[in-house]
């Protein structure tokens, strides 16, 4: 018999692909080691203890990798953990909520911006894709299609002074393109214009 503990995401059939003993196996036949290794070798498995629990029966229990982002790359999205590391076998579409992340750095920095981001839930809400720039910054778009500029430094400090603006002035429900807030103690907002039609003076 085989007891788990810790499974959400990880299948069934996979943990005993792992195990890779039939029933009726002598307990004392296994590899421990060998289970365990197989075990964290699994997408969702960041770690794994196996235990002999006798007469007849082994204890598995498992730390699954938690999902924080989606991770756009040339291959299509990509689902990670809190560390940056992909999580495969996951069906990213499975996870469409999360936000998308992209740019060099990214997957590496990804906790913190977000955990960032999470500190002002009611704007967090609205978060769509969160963009790298240049491994230096993020741009944060929102699923009305504004983008936030945040700056290098104090991108928390920046994040939440726009949210208080915002429940003073609903200035996220104006019509905007952008809201730039890399200079610090300035706010530069460019507005959504309409595209000019063909042959149209300007």
């Amino acid at each position: 018999d085989i007891h788990i503990k810790g499974r959400n995401y990880t299948t069934d059939s996979a943990i005993k692909k792992a195990v890779g003993a039939d029933y009726g196996t002598p307990l004392l036949a296994l590899s421990l080691a060998e289970i365990k290794h197989n075990l964290e070798e699994l997408g969702w498995v960041e770690k794994a203890t196996v235990a002999r629990d006798y007469p007849h029966s082994l204890a598995i229990t498992i730390t699954e990798r938690r999902p924080l982002a989606l991770l756009q790359t040339k291959g299509g999205h990509r689902l990670i953990d809190e560390n940056g590391h992909t999580i495969f076998g996951a069906s990213a579409a499975s996870f469409s909520h999360l936000p998308v992340l992209s740019g060099e750095g990214a997957a590496i920095h990804a906790k913190l911006i977000i955990e960032a981001l999470r500190t002002e839930p009611d704007l967090y809400a609205d978060v769509w894709a969160i963009q790298r720039v240049s491994d230096r910054r993020w741009d944060v778009h929102l699923r009305t299609g504004l983008a936030v500029r945040l700056p290098e430094k104090d991108a928390v400090l920046a994040w939440s002074k726009l949210a208080i603006l915002d429940r003073d002035t609903a200035i996220m429900k104006r019509d905007l393109a952008t809201i730039d807030l890399r200079i610090s103690g300035q706010l530069i907002v460019e507005p959504n214009l309409p595209l000019s039609k063909k042959g149209q003076k300007t």
